[in-house]
């Protein structure tokens, strides 16, 4: 998956797919766990209609054959997971408290992205996290707008919050989505991030990083914090979202029809279905290789894990 910039937006899905009418069901433990089903996101789809008989997928080198791919149709539940800690504040600016600016505009953006029909939960986290309840789109927003009384402050768990997050999803369903809104550093972790990322796989979760960066990164952490979220955002099926921030983008047509794309991506990933011919002993790496990867972008899950490690991660 391709660093998703405001530089490399394009028409959205615009192919035309031939889709196989059977439904496939979502992986649980008690069924053959050889049988997974994954999201695919299409992030880019220029020139001639595709067919997913085209696609080559590979998990751990080995080809493995697609059994089917469908439309969902059921709206998706977006977690929008704000950073409010400390080294956000330096992003913003002068002025007086709450020293918010750029990142509260950025996570306003976040929320006018979720697909219309969604159910949409407010975040935050600092060195703790805490989350509101699944509701509509607008009492979301209005909770944002409480959310610009506080000041950001303290250290960042930024992966304790991303697996706190994926459990807010009970039960799971396919489409499961989190919007993280951070600059990308992470002080205060006492996870690490592929076994973070390895858990939203293995629930299915994509994660759409909408990354609030400035000219001069102060520390380590965020100097790497770029790469970092490309990779969750990369690894987990998701994307990557850069962009200027400033009031004048947000208002231009040009951030609108961003919006436009997101909300597209988020509400109607593909269900896509393989079937392994032998267990699997430790995670495998999984391919997905269009016909043509200029014309086609493809965004998906990188990793299939072993049956123990998805019953684990289910429960």
């Amino acid at each position: 998956m391709a660093r998703w910039a405001v530089a490399m937006v394009v028409a959205m899905l615009t192919a035309v797919l031939c889709l196989s009418a059977q439904q496939p069901a979502t992986n649980s433990p008690e069924q053959d766990c050889s049988r997974q089903t994954i999201p695919l996101t299409v992030l880019k789809s220029v020139g001639s209609p595709w067919d997913w008989h085209s696609l080559n997928l590979t998990v751990a080198g080995r080809q493995v054959p697609i059994q089917s791919m469908s439309a969902t149709t059921q709206p998706p539940r977006v977690l929008v997971l704000v950073d409010t800690s400390g080294s956000m504040a330096s992003h913003f600016g002068g002025g007086g408290r709450p020293n918010w600016g750029v990142g509260l505009r950025t996570a306003a953006f976040a929320v006018d992205a979720t697909p219309l029909d969604s159910s949409v939960s407010l975040g935050t986290f600092n060195e703790r996290d805490k989350f509101g309840q699944f509701e509509s789109r607008q009492a979301a927003a209005k909770d944002l707008v409480a959310l610009a009384q506080e000041e950001p402050r303290h250290r960042t768990a930024l992966y304790d919050a991303l697996k706190d997050a994926a459990t807010q999803f009970q039960p799971a369903e396919f489409g499961d989505t989190i919007f993280l809104v951070t600059d990308g550093g992470n002080n205060h972790s006492v996870e690490l991030q592929k076994r973070v990322q390895q858990e939203l796989m293995a629930r299915g979760i994509r994660v759409f990083v909408f990354l609030v960066t400035d000219k001069d990164f102060k520390t380590q952490e965020e100097r790497e914090a770029p790469d970092d979220m490309w990779e969750v955002a990369n690894v987990t099926g998701g994307a990557l979202v850069q962009a200027d921030w400033s009031k004048q983008w947000v208002a231009s047509d040009e951030a609108k029809k961003m919006v436009q794309q997101i909300r597209t991506m988020v509400r109607w990933p593909y269900q896509l279905q393989f079937k392994l011919d032998q267990p699997l002993q430790k995670p495998g790496k999984l391919k997905i290789t269009p016909p043509d990867k200029r014309s086609l972008d493809l965004s998906y899950p990188h990793e299939v894990l072993p049956c123990l490690a998805l019953a684990a991660k289910s429960h």
